[in-house]
C-alpha cells in the first residue's frame, strides 16, 4: 500500500472556514507585531549611534581612523539588528496549531479543542472514529465564529516602541533641516571626508587699555606693541560663542601661560617687567590661534641724562649767580631759575610738572651747560624758568618720537629761604 501524500501546510482549513480566518488574522497581527517591534529597535539602535556618532565627533572632533571604525559599527550595528530582531523572530512564527495554542491560552475553555481540529485537518490519515471528527470539526467551527480575539496578543509595547522610533525619526529630520549644514557636513565626514566643523569658539586678543609706557597700534590680524623695557603689559582675550573653559597664551620663547577668567566670557593677564621683544597668541576651545597676533617690541623709554640750575639772586642779596646740578636747592626768595635737562634721546620733548599747584608747564629747547668741556661748551637741551618765590617740587615728563615715556619721572626740590627784614639784639644794654 502506498504512502500517504503529505498535506500541504497552506491549504485553508475548509472544514473550518471561521476558524482558518480566526487564526489568519492572528497569524497576520503576530506577523506585524514582529515587524513593527524588530524594525522600531533596528531604527531605535541606529539613531542612538547616530546621536553619539554625532556628539563624539562634534564636541570631540574625533580623527580619521575613529571614524571610520564609527561608520563601520553603524553598518554592522543594523544587520545584527536586522538578524536578531526581524529575521530570526519572524522565520520562527508559529504554524497553525502554534497559533491555536496561542488563541486557547487566551480562552482556557477551549480545552484543545482548535489544536485538535489543526492537526485532524493537517493529517493525511486522520486517526479515531469519522463521526467524532466530524462532531469535533464541527464544534471548533461553532466556537470560532463566536471567538474574541482582543486577548490573544498583547500589540501594545511593539506599537508603543514603533510610536517611539516614528518619533526619534521626526525629531531628527526636524533637527536636520535646522541645521542643514551641520548635517551636510557630518556625513561628509561620517563617510570620510576631510571637511572641518565650523568653528564654536573665536578669541579676539586686545590689550585693554594702553600702558602708560606702551604704544598699540592694531592691524589686520596682528597687534603691534611697543613697550618702555620693564613695563607691564596687560592682555585681554574675549571669547565669542562657546566659552572655552581655559584660554592659554603661547609665547615664542616655547612658554605659555594660562589666563584666568575675568568674566562671563572674558580672560585676563598682566606680563609683568617686560625686557625683550617675543610675540604671542592665544589659544582656546576650537580655536586654535585668537583673532590676532600680538608682536611686542620692546624699547629703551626716554630718561633725564642731567638737570642744570642756574641760580640768578635777588640784587639785594650781592651774592653772585651760580649753577647747580643733578640735586635739589635751597635759594633765597625772590631768585630766577633756568633749569635745564638733558634729555635722551635728543629729540625727546616734555613737560614739566610744578606742586602743590599741580600744574604744567611746557619744556622749550635751550642749551645744557655741558660739563666735559672746560670751554663751557653747550648741548641741546630742554628747561624752563621759574622765579622762586615760595618752595615747591617739580618732575618731568618726557615723551619720545615712537610715543614712549619716562618710566621714572624723579622729583626735586626748590627750597625758598624767606627773606626776613635785619634784627639787631641788645647784648649788653649798659655799655654804649
Amino acid at each position: 500500500m502506498p504512502a500517504p501524500s503529505p498535506v500541504d501546510p497552506n491549504r485553508p482549513l475548509s472544514a473550518t472556514p471561521a476558524l482558518e480566518r480566526a487564526l489568519s488574522r492572528v497569524g497576520g497581527a503576530l506577523s506585524t507585531t514582529i515587524a513593527v517591534h524588530g524594525l522600531a529597535t533596528v531604527v531605535m539602535l541606529i539613531a542612538a549611534w547616530v546621536g553619539w556618532t554625532w556628539f563624539a565627533d562634534y564636541v570631540l572632533r574625533v580623527p580619521f581612523a575613529v571614524r571610520v571604525g564609527h561608520m563601520v559599527i553603524a553598518i554592522a550595528v543594523p544587520l545584527v539588528a536586522l538578524w536578531r530582531f526581524v529575521v530570526r523572530p519572524w522565520a520562527r512564527r508559529p504554524d497553525r496549531a502554534g497559533l491555536a495554542m496561542l488563541v486557547e491560552r487566551a480562552n482556557p475553555k477551549l480545552g484543545e479543542l482548535f489544536v485538535s481540529a489543526v492537526e485532524l485537518q493537517e493529517s493525511p490519515t486522520p486517526s479515531g472514529d469519522p463521526e467524532r471528527i466530524r462532531e469535533v470539526l464541527a464544534h471548533a467551527e461553532e466556537r470560532a465564529r463566536a471567538l474574541d480575539l482582543r486577548g490573544v496578543l498583547d500589540r501594545r509595547p511593539a506599537f508603543l516602541r514603533g510610536a517611539g522610533a516614528a518619533l526619534i525619526v521626526a525629531l531628527a529630520l526636524f533637527a536636520a533641516s535646522r541645521a542643514p549644514e551641520h548635517t551636510r557636513i557630518f556625513f561628509a565626514r561620517f563617510f570620510g571626508a576631510q571637511e572641518p566643523w565650523p568653528q564654536r569658539t573665536h578669541l579676539a586678543v586686545s590689550i585693554p587699555a594702553a600702558p602708560e609706557r606702551a604704544k598699540v597700534d592694531v592691524g589686520q590680524g596682528e597687534i603691534a606693541v611697543r613697550i618702555a623695557r620693564g613695563g607691564d603689559l596687560p592682555v585681554l582675550v574675549h571669547a565669542q560663542g562657546v566659552t572655552p573653559d581655559e584660554v592659554v597664551l603661547h609665547l615664542s620663547g616655547g612658554d605659555e601661560i594660562a589666563l584666568s577668567g575675568a568674566g562671563e566670557r572674558e580672560f585676563r593677564a598682566v606680563l609683568r617687567a617686560v625686557q625683550e621683544d617675543f610675540t604671542f597668541y592665544a589659544s582656546g576651545g576650537d580655536d586654535a590661534r585668537g583673532d590676532r597676533t600680538v608682536k611686542v617690541s620692546v624699547l629703551e623709554p626716554p630718561d633725564l641724562g642731567g638737570l642744570a640750575i642756574r641760580v640768578v639772586p635777588p640784587a639785594y642779596t650781592g651774592l653772585p649767580e651760580r649753577l647747580e646740578r643733578d640735586h635739589d636747592v635751597r635759594v633765597p626768595a625772590g631768585s630766577t631759575l633756568a633749569i635745564t635737562i638733558l634729555p635722551h634721546p635728543a629729540d625727546a620733548r616734555g613737560e614739566v610738572r610744578l606742586l602743590p599747584d599741580d600744574r604744567t608747564q611746557e619744556l622749550v629747547p635751550r642749551p645744557f651747560p655741558s660739563t666735559d668741556d672746560p670751554k663751557g661748551a653747550t648741548v641741546p637741551g630742554l628747561g624752563f624758568d621759574l622765579v622762586a618765590d615760595r618752595s615747591l617740587r617739580y618732575r618731568f615728563r618726557l615723551t619720545d618720537a615712537t610715543g614712549l615715556e619716562n618710566p621714572d619721572p624723579g622729583l626735586f626740590a626748590v627750597e625758598v629761604a624767606e627773606d626776613r627784614a635785619p634784627e639787631v639784639e641788645v647784648l649788653s644794654p649798659g655799655r654804649s
